[in-house]
């Protein structure tokens, strides 16, 4: 059974956990905006309201305090961080305590956070020199350390503050934004690329293909967004429930 995810790529078992930046997931659906950040600390993530946290060694899941609905989380210099729009500011999620007062936030990036009226502020709170003419629909922040903004039916590559379009008439259906060994691609489904294929989360099921695109095993799997932490795999879901697998599928871990 081959998958239209196939990106054959000479090498590609050699190559490493795709992703060592944070893995940026975004949501399946603009109702329930789950979207998560995977990185190698953990995964912080938050399903439009509250953002929940797993950090290692334990990645034992812990809610976030916020005085409000959460919209967008990221890791900062390995410190993860919320945006709460209802009072415009930028926490610091865990640590010393740390807000910045930037105003409404939607999307968080490794390196930049984007307003709904398109304009990107770095994580320091100034203008990042770049802006959109509106909210983007999802973002992610790649290894080769540039950021992707995917934008109604396009895909934009931001490089030394200059906007790059990399694809149009994308389809306006829910998409993720995944760093795969061909570069950024928006994918209809939660995917990351490992360092012997790639996995992805279908109908209920958490599917591992090979680096040809043959689907090699599938389990069932309660996760909504799946990334990488170390040699780990993990999924996540709505209800703050994690889910840990081994790379080679021997079995689900379940809840630490």
């Amino acid at each position: 059974m081959r998958s239209p995810y196939a990106l054959a790529l000479p090498g590609l078992a050699a190559l490493a956990l795709v992703g060592c930046a944070p893995q940026q997931a975004v949501p399946r659906g603009q109702t329930a905006p789950l979207r998560g950040a995977f990185s190698t600390d953990g995964v912080v993530w938050t399903n439009g309201r509250q953002a929940f946290v797993a950090e290692l060694p334990s990645l034992k899941v812990r809610p976030l305090g916020a005085p409000g609905p959460v919209s967008a989380v990221n890791w900062w210099d390995g410190a993860a961080w919320m945006a709460v729009p209802s009072s415009g500011w930028l926490l610091r999620a865990e640590g010393p305590a740390e807000v910045r007062d930037v105003g409404a936030i939607t999307h968080l990036s490794a390196r930049y956070a984007y307003r709904p009226n398109g304009s990107v502020l770095t994580a320091q709170g100034a203008l990042a020199g770049f802006e959109f003419d509106q909210g983007p629909r999802a973002v992610l922040s790649a290894s080769d350390g540039l950021d992707y903004v995917l934008l109604e039916d396009r895909l934009y590559r931001v490089s030394a503050g200059l906007r790059e379009l990399v694809f149009s008439d994308l389809p306006l259906t829910p998409l993720y934004l995944v760093e795969t060994p061909q570069g950024v691609r928006a994918l209809p489904d939660p995917t990351v690329y490992g360092a012997n294929g790639f996995y992805r989360l279908h109908a209920g099921y958490l599917e591992r293909y090979d680096p040809a695109g043959g689907l090699r095993a599938r389990v069932r799997s309660r996760s909504q967004l799946i990334g990488l932490v170390q040699n780990l795999l993990i999924g996540v879901n709505a209800a703050g429930e994690l889910e840990t697998f081994d790379p080679n599928f021997t079995g689900p871990g379940g809840n630490p």
